[in-house]
């Protein structure tokens, strides 16, 4: 239905090209069927007096056919009558209706071509001059009437709008030569039926060629009418409907791509519905995230199914609302299995179908998330390793003091067997806790890494007597060490590091009750992937009895920041410091265990070899 919306006067203005038009002519009000204006040739033909026009009931003769009494015309869909003048004569009309909005109430624009003695197919060729008149001012498409050959036997004006033909070269052409050889069977199967039913109102889209060479999209609608001299005629109105084409076709190409871009996104994509929050749509980003097969999510789930936290979702809400858009909004995201992620999200308000929605995107930030947490905390570590170097500074100084003094009492002959024994035990302890601020220095990367000669049965066995009270009373220590066992090169403090690491690392895991045991043997690896190069190796363990571990978490155990302990009880760096200290010595470590089965951790540490240089000590 065509719409004339505007300012008052429309009305009158549509009344006075009705009243300019020399053919007959009337606007009638739908879907009453009243006449509300009508020029004087129509009122001739009526038999009607212009005061009795407004309200007056429009020929039921004249309406176009409709299956319904009173309802509202089909437009372009011209036919044949017979019509009893007022004068009593009977006459033939082609009767023509177009729908118009007029300030928004519907209305019919009715043209009659009048046809009295119709001199057959020259009828067409050449209408008479109101009907010529009415065609040109009223109708919105072009009219055109094809006999059972296909030939063209009239064309309106406005054809040479839409083709580029004036109508009298269009005339006694083959319809069929316009048209694209694509469209042309289709075509010819829409002419047959309609001319085998004259009830059948045929219509389609076909290409027709330009006068300027290039193919036009017109919509057309056509009907059988019966014509006493030109017989049987097909009655054709068609409209240029390129650019609607054109633009539904890149609308189409456009949703495609945006189909295409949104299912490939490989961010988490949903469109939820604004009125009730049901996801009516979603991409396999998104799907993943939740752990959801499309038809589990699409029109049945709500967002309170995947962001569970009310205030999140309403404050979100609020903000798209006010702003229509948000972005960086924070939100916990929960999927089907319980798992919870922290997300960004992004969303933007749309009209889908005359539907407002949202598209919202979540980006997974949990494992950056957890980085930076991670890199907090390696801050706070390398702070507490700087004040740990500054205090073992300080604790050396005294430390140096006491041994110093310990050995000039030492050179005193007058001191007993006891006395001397007790400044052995001072020199003794004072060497230990030297070793203790080397750790210290170490762990604040103050002190130079030495390595040197170890024996690693006098390492470990004096290591021993500090492990017992640190690991607890309820943790047993076990030592099995073979006799002869190689020295090693080595580090002391970072040596102490490992087994102190491993040792406390086996503590948790039997929740401070069990076995640590401690066993050391020497081995030769000729060929062995277990050793970075043959060779002598003193082989140690460290068995807990502990709860063990699965095999995904066998294969992290070395990971930095990777633990198993609750937030707050672990770094990630112990195990991940032991690895890198022993390969860093040429060794090789690694773990075996199953749940409930307790863990070994298996050093292999090559054998001291004198004749090999040491390594130069690296700047602190």
């Amino acid at each position: 239905m065509r719409s004339i919306p505007g300012p008052a006067g429309v009305l009158e203005e549509v009344v006075r090209l009705i009243e300019l038009s020399p053919a007959p002519a009337a606007l009638v009000s739908l879907p009453a069927w009243q006449v509300r204006a009508a020029n004087e040739p129509l009122l001739a033909l009526l038999g009607l007096d212009r005061a009795a026009v407004p309200g007056a009931p429009f020929p039921r003769s004249l309406m176009p056919e409709s299956p319904v009494p009173g309802a509202a015309p089909t437009p372009r869909n011209p036919v044949a009558a017979r019509f009893q003048s007022g004068d009593g004569a009977e006459i033939e009309v082609l009767k023509t209706c177009n729908l118009v909005t007029i300030d928004g109430e519907p209305h019919a624009l009715v043209m009659v071509m009048q046809r009295a003695d119709p001199p057959g197919a020259a009828s067409f060729a050449n209408p008479d001059e109101g009907a010529r008149a009415l065609l040109s001012t009223l109708s919105f498409d072009a009219v055109g009437v094809v006999d059972v050959q296909g030939n063209i036997l009239y064309a309106s004006p406005s054809a040479e709008t839409i083709t580029g033909y004036p109508p009298e070269e269009l005339r006694n052409r083959s319809l069929l030569e316009l048209l694209h050889p694509d469209d042309r069977a289709l075509a010819l199967a829409s002419m047959g039926r309609a001319f085998t039913s004259s009830d059948q109102v045929e219509s389609g889209i076909f290409r027709f060629r330009h006068a300027l060479g290039e193919w036009r999209y017109c919509e057309t609608a056509g009907k059988a009418v019966h014509d006493d001299a030109a017989g049987t005629v097909l009655v054709i109105h068609y409209r240029d409907v390129t650019e609607s084409v054109r633009n539904r076709a890149e609308m189409e190409a456009l949703t495609e791509r945006f189909s295409r871009i949104f299912e490939l996104s490989p961010l988490a994509t949903a469109l939820i519905r604004d009125s009730d929050g049901i996801l009516t749509e979603a991409n396999a980003a998104f799907l993943a995230l939740c752990g959801c097969e499309r038809d589990e999510v699409v029109a049945k789930l709500t967002t309170e199914a995947f962001w569970p936290i009310e205030e999140e979702r309403r404050a979100i809400g609020q903000a798209i609302r006010a702003e229509g858009q948000v972005h960086d909004f924070p939100l916990r995201f929960r999927s089907r299995t319980g798992r919870e992620y922290d997300t960004l999200n992004f969303a933007e308000t749309m009209l889908v179908n005359g539907e407002t929605c949202v598209l919202g995107i979540a980006v997974d930030v949990t494992d950056r998330n957890a980085l930076e947490q991670r890199l907090l905390q390696v801050e706070k570590l390398d702070a507490i390793a700087r004040l740990a170097a500054g205090v073992a500074h300080d604790f050396n100084n005294v430390l140096g003091v006491i041994k110093l003094e310990a050995g000039v009492l030492g050179r005193n002959s007058s001191l007993d067997a006891e006395a001397r024994e007790g400044l052995a035990e001072i020199v003794t302890a004072t060497d230990r806790a030297a070793r203790m601020t080397r750790q210290l220095l170490a762990f604040g990367r103050s002190q130079a890494v030495v390595q040197t000669r170890i024996d690693l049965r006098e390492a470990i066995a004096e290591l021993s007597s500090i492990l017992r009270p640190l690991l607890g009373h309820a943790v047993r220590v076990d030592l099995d060490l073979s006799e002869g066992l190689w020295p090693i090169r080595a580090d002391s403090a970072q040596l102490d590091q490992v087994l102190v690491n491993l040792a406390l690392n086996a503590r948790d895991a039997m929740q401070g009750k069990g076995v640590v045991t401690i066993r050391g043997r020497n081995e030769t690896f000729a060929n062995d992937c277990l050793v970075p190069r043959p060779g002598d190796y003193v082989v140690l363990t460290i068995t807990d009895t502990g709860s063990g571990m699965d095999e995904l978490t066998r294969t992290r155990i070395f990971e930095p920041f990777f633990t198993t302990k609750a937030p707050g009880k672990g770094t990630g760096l112990g195990l991940a410091t032991v690895h890198g200290i022993v390969v860093q010595h040429g060794g090789t470590i690694t773990v075996e265990s199953e749940p409930g089965a307790g863990a070994t951790f298996t050093i292999c540490w090559p054998r001291f070899d004198a004749a090999a240089p040491l390594p130069l000590a690296p700047h602190p």
